[in-house]
């Protein structure tokens, strides 16, 4: 039987309280093991939008927290380039993950910049994968993703932020997503997750949507029960998220009998996922020869246009 923590974060006693509370009620210290502890953050946006990242507040929360109870533990707090814009570094700087890494003795890594290795898997979409050398190299990895709606796998939260472990070419798999995520989900197990849910992204999301203040943490080592439990808290239907399902079958986790701990549940009702034109436009052109050969090309990269400000923002979302 699942367990996922659900717990309401309190203004009095701050993110920080709701964080220790949920990761506690999730048994984290079951879970979380070894010296080398990677946290994947979501960083896919360079700009400072509420909801669009992982909170800083959330982040320091859990690096403290782990830092605690395992003090000489190397922690590394990582993410990737998105497919059109090199974003990682200046996203670390504005949104004060540098500042964390820095006041607790954390590394920060850019998966698109790391040595990969070549993983066989024999899937559906993935015979073989290459992944981060470093994913093999530590001994847990906590995700912490935001809930999102999303416009191509209707939402983004734990299954999904296991999409940045692959550090390059994602958009080639838009016609699979679902299918691909569940895969990459069992070449990377994830051992732990906290959810973001104090300000989440609704409507056009993942990246320009409108943010909705929620005030919740999730957190357990489920990430099946947890995605599961997230579309229910964000009012949709758990049966059109089919990467869940695909996960399931794959025995990444379970959606039979979740137990939710903590505080009393209640349904945020989140405004639906629009589907992106952009998606949709992508997906009818990969049917055409030329098409799938342009986007299996690395050369519309670029670097984040944006110039980094003399100063990094203060506190957290």
């Amino acid at each position: 039987m699942p367990k996922v923590a659900f717990v309401k974060i309190n203004y009095e006693k701050g993110v920080e309280h709701a964080v220790r509370r949920a990761m506690r009620l999730a048994e984290w210290e079951k879970s979380v093991k070894g010296k080398r502890i990677f946290l994947k953050i979501n960083a896919m946006g360079n700009q400072f939008v509420p909801g669009l990242n992982t909170s800083p507040l959330v982040l320091e929360s859990v690096v403290k927290t782990i830092r605690e109870k395992m003090k000489h533990a190397r922690i590394i707090i990582g993410d990737t380039d998105l497919a059109t814009v090199k974003q990682f570094w200046y996203t670390v700087k504005l949104w004060g993950y540098e500042k964390i890494a820095r006041k607790y003795g954390c590394e920060l890594v850019n998966l698109s910049e790391e040595k990969c290795v070549r993983k066989k898997l024999g899937g559906e979409i993935f015979d073989h994968i290459e992944i981060p050398k470093i994913l093999t190299r530590v001994d847990s990895i906590i995700t912490l993703p935001v809930i999102k709606t999303h416009g191509l796998t209707k939402i983004t939260c734990c299954l999904k932020n296991s999409w940045g472990f692959l550090p390059r070419y994602r958009h080639r798999y838009h016609a699979v997503a679902d299918k691909a995520i569940a895969e990459m989900n069992k070449a990377v197990r994830v051992d732990f997750a906290v959810v973001d849910g104090s300000i989440c992204m609704q409507g056009r999301g993942p990246r320009t949507g409108k943010p909705k203040i929620c005030d919740v943490i999730l957190a357990g080592n489920d990430l099946v029960a947890l995605d599961y439990v997230a579309a229910k808290f964000m009012g949709l239907n758990p049966e059109t998220v089919k990467h869940i399902f695909h996960a399931e079958n794959l025995g990444i986790g379970t959606t039979k009998n979740v137990k939710i701990v903590g505080d009393r549940f209640f349904v945020a009702n989140f405004e639906p996922p629009k589907e992106n034109i952009v998606f949709r436009v992508e997906k009818m052109s990969r049917k055409t020869p030329l098409v799938r050969k342009l986007f299996s090309k690395p050369n519309f990269l670029t670097s984040s246009p944006l110039s980094l400000p003399s100063t990094t923002p203060n506190g957290g979302i």
